[in-house]
This record gives structure tokens, sequence and C-alpha cells, in this order.
């Protein structure tokens, strides 16, 4: 068989099984006038009256600089205001979140920009009235899987009792919803992050908490169904309409790797550690990013644990990260004895079972109130004490260690980056393995997924920094951490797919992709993220696109690699 049958064979396969695990037409629900009664009228929903815990999350399409001033995203709300739950965004990008319970009110905002200029981008906002303000997570507010800064406020234990439907947009113009769930749960980030692209299925986690789910698959005569079975909604249909959208929402939850290794260290000393070498780039380091999957119970500890450490003995130069029995933690990075110290309170640290740790330095922040240093714990960043770190790391003639002391700790996943990697890639990340489709690949210096073992060797996928250590103190077990493997699309260099019914080509080349339109057409481009980075309004003609980063794209529809 020919290299190029073969490809196109490949390509064909693919582009079948994505067919498969995507929806195919997916559609949402648009508002297209600028007045108070075009919205989707969702009922009384009444989980969301005096309510102590709900998340409301939804995909949102819309472009700021097309509205008059300001959009309604949903509201439930009585006419004098004594009770309501509003989330308002202006046309700068600030936001505005609002509950009252009889007339008791509490207001948060975040600051101008915050909300992306246009482009579908995930929402969820999640409501704990136990935690009391918002600075300790009463309220909070993701943008794409992400904790938003918003101003603090108090607010009440329960919502209100709120006589009045639950409605998305009013006012609201040329605005799209997606996937609109209500929970009457506060869910936790980790679980928004993992299924904001995916269906609601049985195996979500807190599947029987959903209260009320609109895809916009099945509509009639202006009723959306909701999936859920609680609360039809309805919509005037000269100001709403379903529309298809390009939003890929994926059917099915992606299968995990069915064998996985991981690293455990067994003994209480200073020796029991993975030696991962002298990892040059975290010497006089601006940048770092690393992380790592970690299985540790506290209360089996004598008292801590060191998670990880580049250090020399008189620890002039150093990182490290270290775990107390109280799951308080504790970073430590020192500069020819220039150190700093940040850490969390007590009890940050989970109990037990498998986390994702991620230690993010950026020196030219300055201070970890700033970014200097950011600790996030399965994608969530954690509030650690200020400091100001130096502009780098020192030069730390010590080897990189996983441990030491350690006592029954699995490790697994091991990343060192010369990067500060975002918040989005990490979440993004965390459960899959990393391959080229990483928006930061090339930043990736050392990566250790204990697959590879060898008279205790452990391979570096990087082949930068084999890692080694004693058979008398540490080992390689099977383990139970579920990994995923993202889709590696066939669309590569000098490949050619067919889009849109033969009306659209889609050449990728080396640094860039080529467009042929064979009729005039409106032609999008999304990333990794759902998010829009280009509209093309083509005739017909060819264009050549050499300009946006190396990664994984959508183009109507079709799945691209830019190398």
């Amino acid at each position: 068989m020919s290299k190029n049958l073969f490809v196109l064979l490949l390509c064909v396969f693919s582009c079948m099984y994505s067919i498969a695990q995507s929806i195919e037409g997916n559609k949402a629900f648009q508002l297209n006038v600028n007045n108070g009664d075009a919205y989707l009228d969702c009922g009384d929903i009444a989980e969301l009256n005096e309510a102590s815990q709900y998340t409301i999350e939804m995909w949102v399409n819309v472009t700021l600089g097309d509205l008059p001033d300001r959009f309604v995203m949903f509201k439930k709300e009585q006419s004098d205001e004594r009770n309501r739950i509003k989330v308002q965004v202006e046309k700068s990008g600030q936001i505005y979140i609002m509950q009252s319970n009889e007339g008791d009110g509490a207001f948060s905002q975040t600051s101008a920009g915050v909300y992306p200029e246009s482009g579908w981008h995930h929402i969820a906002l999640v409501y704990d009235g136990e935690k009391g303000t918002s600075d300790n997570g009463a309220m909070i507010l993701y943008i794409d899987g992400v904790r938003q800064m918003i101003s603090n406020a108090t607010f009440k234990g329960t919502t209100g009792d709120i006589t009045a439907s639950f409605a998305l947009g009013g006012p609201a113009l040329n605005v799209q919803y997606d996937e609109v769930r209500i929970w009457n749960k506060a869910l936790s980030a980790a679980t928004i992050i993992e299924w904001k692209g995916h269906k609601v299925l049985e195996s979500h986690p807190e599947y029987t908490s959903l209260v009320a789910y609109y895809d916009f698959q099945s509509v009639s005569a202006g009723e959306v169904a909701d999936i859920a079975g609680n609360y039809p909604a309805t919509f005037d249909d000269t100001e709403g309409t379903v529309v298809d959208t390009d939003l890929v929402i994926d059917e099915d939850q992606p299968t995990p790797i069915e064998i996985n290794y991981g690293l455990k260290l067994n003994v209480n000393n200073g020796d029991a550690y993975l030696d991962c070498g002298d990892i040059a780039e975290l010497n006089e380091a601006s940048q770092y990013t690393i992380e790592m999957w970690v299985n540790v119970t506290l209360g089996d500890l004598p008292d801590r644990f060191v998670m990880f450490k580049k250090e020399q003995s008189d620890e002039r130069n150093r990182i490290k990260v270290q775990v107390e029995k109280s799951g308080q933690i504790y970073i430590m990075q020192s500069n020819e004895g220039d150190g700093a110290f940040s850490q969390t309170s007590a009890g940050v640290y989970p109990e037990s079972g498998w986390h994702h740790i991620a230690l993010v330095y950026d020196g030219e922040k300055g201070t970890s109130d700033n970014g200097a240093m950011i600790l996030y714990i399965d994608g969530v960043r954690q509030m650690i004490s200020n400091a100001t770190f130096k502009g780098t790391t020192g030069d730390i003639t010590a080897s990189f260690a996983l441990g030491g002391p350690a006592l029954n700790v699995q490790y697994d996943e091991v990343r060192v980056w010369n990067k500060a990697l975002s918040e989005t890639n990490i979440n993004g990340w965390l459960n899959y393995k990393v391959n080229h489709l990483h928006p930061d690949v090339n930043s990736l210096v050392a990566y250790y997924d204990f697959e590879n073992v060898e008279d205790n060797q452990v391979a570096d996928l990087q082949n930068n920094y084999p890692a080694v250590f004693k058979s008398g103190e540490a080992e390689v077990i099977l383990n139970d951490l579920q990994l995923y493997e993202k889709e590696d699309d066939p669309t590569g260099i000098n490949e050619v797919v067919d889009a849109e019914e033969n009306t659209l080509r889609v050449v990728a080349f080396d640094g860039g992709v080529e467009l042929i339109s064979a009729i005039p057409q409106t032609v999008y481009v999304y990333n990794m993220s759902g998010s829009v980075v280009r509209v093309l309004q083509m005739e017909k003609e060819s264009t050549f696109i050499g300009d946006l980063p190396k990664g994984f794209y959508v183009i109507n529809k079709q799945k691209v690699i830019i190398r």
C-alpha cells in the first residue's frame, strides 16, 4: 500500500470516528432583538428558591463590540428586585453578579475586560451560601474553567423565594446559548472543567443533582425540551431562534488509558527519592512550571513529606515544596541565600487520594500576590501567603528529586516546563498525556510517566534527563489514576481535508493553513478551548493563514493541526 493511500484511508477512518464521538449538526439558541421580552423562559425553577447551593453553567457566544451597551446573561428576578439572581455583562467586558434575599442584596463584579471580546466561552456561576463571602467561595465565577477575580461581597446563607421565571437573556442582542445546565449543588472546579465540553451523562459524578438541562437539539413550536424532564422552556420565535452552531460538544467521555504505572516511595528517609539529575533549565530560570499527580494519605505520615525539591546542601539555592501532616503546604525558593517562603493554611492539601499539583513561577511578577508563584491543586488556584521572589532562580547545582523524605507516596505524570503555563493549559491537560497537540509542547523539558522503566532507570520522554531510584526504597507499581489520550488528528503537514460538502478545502502546511472555497461562505476558526480566533468572509477564492500559533484548530467543523 502506498504512503499516500494509507494517509487517505487514515484520514477517512479518523473523520468517521470523530463524527461518531461528537454531535453532528449541533444547535444553539439565539436571541435576536434588544428588549426585555427577548429571552428563553425556563419557568419558575423551584430548586433555585431558598437554595443554599447552586451551579448555573452554559456556553455563550457574543461579540461585545456589537452590543448597544450590555446584555443580561441570565436572571431569576422578581419585579421589585427583592429576590433575584442575575448576571449582567457590560460592553466593556465587566461582569456584574447580583443576588438578593428579601432586599438584603449582594453585588459582586469583575474589572473591565474580563469577559472575552467574542466567540464561544463556557460560563459557570457557583454559589455556596455556607461560605459567606465571595472571597471565601460563597460565589465563584468561572470562564472557560478558569476562576475569575471578583470583588468581595457577603452573601446570605440561602437565596430568597424568587417567584419568577429563570430566563436566558432579556435584553440580549444576537447572543447564542448552548448546553445550559442548572444544578442544585455547588460543583467543584475539577468537575466543571472535566465536563464542560461533554454532554451530561449518567456517569457525571453529580448527575443526580441536575435540575434542568437544555441542549436545544429538541425544539418544537417554540418549546425547548428539558433533558432533565422538569422545566421545558419556551420562547417567542420572533425574538429568538434555534440555529446551527460550530461549537463542538462531545457525545461521550474519552476512554481512559487501560494500564497505567506510577512511582511509589516506601521508606521515610532522605535517600528515598527519584533522582532526575541536575535539570539545567531550572537553574537561573525566570519561569518554570512543575506539575505532577500525587497520591498520599496524610494521616499515615509520621509528620510531613517533601513533594519535590532541587536544593543545595547549604540551602542558598533551592526550589522546594513540603506538605505537613496537617495539610499545610510550604513553598520555598532561594537565590544565593535571598530566599522567599510562602505557605497555605492548614488543611489545604487533601487528606487522601490522587490529586494534581502544579507550581508555576514567573519571576517578572515579583510577589506571589501578583502571580510570581502560583500553586494549583486539581486545577484550582490556592491562596498562599504573600512573599517576594527574585526575578530568577539561583544556579542550583543539585538534582531535581521527587521525595526525600517521603513515606508511601505515589507519583505519576511528572512534567517540568521552562515556561509559566497558563491556568487554561494546566486545566485542559492535567488528565491527558502530553503529546504534540499541547500548545506548550516545545517548552517541555522533562516528562516521566513511569511506563518505561529498566534496572531502576526511568525514561524521560523528552530524552533529556533519565531518572534513577533505589529499588529497596522505591518501586514502580500499577495504579488506578485515570489518564486519557488527546485525539491525534491525521490532518497534518501537506494533507488535505474536504469540508462543508466539498465547498471548502482545508490544506495544512508547515506553519499555516490554506483555505480554498468553492462558494461564498463564512469560515470560522476555533482554537482548542472553543474560542473563535478568526472569522473570514470568503468568496470563491483561496487564502492562506500563516500567523496562527502552532496547535490544534477546528475550521468549519474540520479538525486541523498547524505545526
